[in-house]
């Protein structure tokens, strides 16, 4: 799976997490990387000093840590409604044409 994507996985795991209130475990590399990741982002707040040390360990402190609009907007991304209805009518009208061109054949 693509490096990019995994990450977005985890975040997203993450983020539902935290939105829920649901127990962290910090001391976990894939969540720090997590913390790092949307701090960087501005999915989240709570998170203070939130940096990549010379060894390349993740420290932050936090206090009350939540989800901001931005991480929402990431969690549930909104569909493009006016693109979905503009295919759909599109098909409708391949239908139609290909039916009046059938019943002209047939006459």
């Amino acid at each position: 799976m693509n490096q990019n994507k995994k990450l977005n996985r985890q975040m997203r795991r993450f983020l539902k997490k935290l939105d829920k209130g649901k127990p962290i475990d910090y001391e976990d590399a894939v969540i720090r990387k997590c913390v790092y990741e949307c701090d960087k982002r501005g999915y989240v707040a709570g998170y203070r000093h939130c940096s990549r040390v010379a060894d390349n360990h993740i420290v932050f402190d936090y206090n009350n840590p939540c989800v901001e609009k931005a991480g929402y907007e990431f969690l549930y991304p909104k569909r493009d409604w006016i693109a979905i209805w503009t295919l759909i009518a599109s098909v409708i009208t391949a239908v139609g044409v290909l039916l009046q061109l059938i019943l002209q054949i047939v006459q």
